[in-house]
């Protein structure tokens, strides 16, 4: 069905540059000052830098299907690892990936030390609740 490796440094890259501008659009719909939002940009993208942060290249025969940013250890949290972002191409949505990857991504936290997996919705990301309702979420409060 689909095949997930680590992401080479130009897809980490391409990959990093469209969550920047996902994170972007977010924070700007609700923050006012372009500063706080340039923060808050800064600070998801060097969490994911943190002690043994990986993105991964979602791939469909041979195809670029998406993005996995899996986290790694964190000081307060040792055993927790967190799912940064799972993005899938226009063309793969609503094809019944997202449940497969979030599980691969469990397993491969797992595989990592990680006793459990912890996901970041922001307010109104209806797909994010309706994939991730049963995983313990960090939810923002805007």
């Amino acid at each position: 069905m689909f095949e997930v490796r680590e992401a080479t440094e130009p897809e980490t890259q391409a990959w990093r540059d469209g969550w920047a501008a996902r994170l972007r659009e977010r924070y700007a719909a609700r923050y006012r000052d372009p500063g706080a939002v340039a923060q808050e940009v800064e600070r998801n993208l060097t969490a994911l830098a943190g002690a043994g942060g990986a993105v991964y290249t979602v791939e469909i025969g041979g195809a670029l299907a998406g993005h996995l940013a899996l986290g790694g250890t964190v000081a307060r949290r040792p055993g927790d690892r967190r799912l940064h972002d799972l993005w899938l191409a226009p063309q793969q949505r609503g094809r019944g990936l997202a449940r497969p990857l979030a599980a691969w991504a469990r397993r491969r936290a797992t595989e990592a030390g990680g006793r459990s997996m912890s996901v970041a919705l922001a307010p109104g990301e209806v797909a994010g609740e309706a994939l991730f309702g049963a995983y313990p979420c960090v939810r923002s409060r805007w």
